[in-house]
């Protein structure tokens, strides 16, 4: 991370080969981020991903992935990179136009929606067309943007908070 980042820190720990759940999960308290990647190589490109919170397993991780590509990004030089999670490939990748930006590519089977929940007064806010709330390990809310949109906006974290706060996300 750098001084300017913001955010819930991630950690991120590369492994030469697998290990137990039970280490990875020790670790993961240890190290006390709230969510943190397990990554080793298990075939060519693709790299086996784990995440733990301090406290459980986590199937499917946004955060995690992206955190991996930055560490993958710095030892690499590459700017996209396959992941297993258990037997799902997930594909992220860094966008080469809009600079910090990257995204993660998902089956929409993969994540599970529950709802608008308030949705639209933050659509509206941010001038996109729709959105919805998943769960994909924890509630997230996920609003489709266009490349314009998505250089123009800026939230702010008190007013993101103060939304998902009314909307009962957490």
């Amino acid at each position: 991370c750098s001084e300017r980042a913001t955010g819930n820190p991630t950690g991120v720990v590369i492994l030469a080969e697998a290990v137990r759940d039970s280490v990875c999960s020790s670790a993961a308290a240890l190290i006390g981020h709230p969510d943190t990647a397990f990554l080793w190589p298990c075939e060519s490109g693709v790299w086996y991903s784990k995440t733990f919170s301090p406290a459980e397993s986590i199937s499917f991780c946004v955060q995690t992935l992206l955190a991996s590509l930055t560490v993958l990004r710095r030892k690499t030089g590459d700017d996209r990179f396959s992941f297993l999670l258990g037997e799902r490939r997930v594909s992220v990748r860094a966008d080469a136009e809009i600079p910090d930006t990257a995204w993660v590519e998902a089956h929409r089977s993969e994540i599970r929606i529950l709802g608008e929940a308030r949705l639209n007064e933050l659509s509206d806010a941010l001038g996109a067309d729709t959105g919805v709330v998943v769960d994909s390990a924890r509630k997230r809310v996920y609003i489709a943007m266009s490349r314009d949109q998505l250089r123009t906006v800026r939230l702010l974290p008190e007013s993101v908070a103060a939304f998902c706060h009314s909307a009962g996300i957490h």
